[in-house]
């Protein structure tokens, strides 16, 4: 899959994600039984931007909306909004989806950089194709 989205830390971004099938990786159900959502997923995204990208990983569940959630290391470069460039963060985003629109929301912790203890709150919002 791919995508464009406006992040509020990397602005303009691209991502690129791989998603497979939660089914096939940790069993099969059966035809007749009734689930909640019949598209469970494992994802692995990479985003880059003109602030900083963001590699992810997570578990989603798709129909025709959807939700994920993703293990994220966001990365800064060039100029970003928010923060300086040259700075690692880690934390998680929810994202939600409904057809080919999302939106997501983030929280992150810097591991490197320049050494405050500094906590991020992120939202984008973008279309996947």
């Amino acid at each position: 899959m791919l995508g464009l989205k406006y992040d509020s830390v990397t602005g303009v971004t691209g991502a690129g994600c791989l998603c497979f099938s939660a089914e096939s990786l940790f069993g099969n159900h059966s035809d007749n039984e009734i689930r909640m959502c019949n598209h469970e997923f494992l994802i692995l995204q990479v985003e880059a931007g003109e602030g900083g990208g963001k590699l992810q990983l997570g578990y989603g569940a798709w129909q025709m909306t959807g939700c994920a959630t993703k293990l994220s290391i966001l990365r800064t470069w060039g100029d970003p909004m928010e923060v300086e460039p040259g700075e690692t963060y880690l934390g998680g985003e929810f994202q939600l989806n409904l057809l080919l629109l999302n939106v997501a929301v983030g929280l992150y912790t810097e591991i490197d950089g320049d050494g405050e203890d500094e906590t991020l709150v992120t939202w984008s919002t973008g279309i996947g194709f």
